[in-house]
C-alpha cells in the first residue's frame, strides 16, 4: 500500500481481497492516506475469479517462499498477468513481460515500476501459458507419466 501512497493520483484502483490480521489497519491506511484502494473483505472463489478477470492485474506481494501459489495459476486462467516478486515459486513461475512483471523483493521502486508497465498486450500470452502448462488434462496426463515412469523404475 506504500507504493500506491508514492503513486498518488496517477495509481491504479487497488482490490484487496480476503481477510487477515492486518485488515483493520490496511483499511485505516487506505482511508488515511486517501488510497485508490478497496478492501472487499471475505469474498466467495467465483467472487473473486470474476474481479481477477476483470482486473488489469494480479499482484502477489508475497514476503515468503510459497509452496505452489495457486492464485497465480488462477489469474493465468483468465488471462490475467502477475505482478510478483522475484525469488520463489513466485518468480519462477511467471514470466516476466511474458505472463506478468517481476519486481525486486523489498523495493517499493521496483513494484511502482512493474505496477506503471502493466499493459493489454500480454493477455493472450498469459492464458497460453494456463493452456499449455496448468489445465485439469494437462495435469492428469503429466500425473500418469509419473506413475508410469514409477512403474518402469521398479
Amino acid at each position: 500500500m506504500e507504493a500506491w501512497k508514492q503513486m498518488g493520483g496517477k495509481a491504479p484502483k487497488l482490490i484487496i481481497c480476503g481477510v487477515g490480521p492486518m485488515e483493520e489497519w490496511c483499511r485505516e491506511y487506505i482511508n488515511k492516506n486517501r488510497l485508490n484502494a478497496e478492501m472487499k473483505g471475505y469474498i466467495p472463489n467465483a467472487e473473486v475469479q470474476k474481479i481477477i478477470s476483470e482486473s488489469k492485474a494480479l499482484i502477489f506481494p508475497t514476503q515468503l517462499y510459497e509452496g505452489f501459489p495457486m492464485s497465480i495459476v488462477e489469474a493465468f486462467s483468465t488471462g490475467t498477468p502477475v505482478i510478483c516478486p522475484d525469488f520463489g515459486n513466485a518468480g519462477s513461475i511467471v514470466s516476466d513481460h511474458v505472463t506478468g512483471y517481476k519486481y525486486v523483493k523489498d523495493s517499493l521502486e521496483s513494484l511502482i515500476s512493474a505496477v506503471e508497465n502493466v499493459d493489454g498486450r500480454i493477455s493472450e500470452s498469459t492464458y497460453n501459458e494456463f493452456l499449455e502448462k496448468y489445465t485439469e488434462d494437462h495435469n492428469y496426463r503429466q500425473l500418469t507419466d509419473i506413475y508410469a515412469e514409477a512403474r518402469r523404475s521398479k
